[in-house]
């Protein structure tokens, strides 16, 4: 469950990483939007693991 729980937080972090560098590069808003869109399943990602972690002991 660590691994999974390690890639919620690499998602999450690729979506920022992105998303600042396509607003700093000006690039077109479809790579905005992508690391926004990454960010947001990582942050869900992180709950689902975090409530998997608590409920179900894993």
């Amino acid at each position: 469950m660590k691994h999974i729980a390690t890639l919620s937080y690499v998602l999450t972090l690729a979506g920022i990483l992105l998303t600042i560098w396509s607003i700093a590069a000006d690039l077109s808003p479809l790579w905005q939007l992508t690391g926004i869109l990454l960010v947001i399943a990582g942050v869900v990602k992180i709950a689902v693991v975090q409530i998997w972690q608590r409920v179900a002991g894993l």
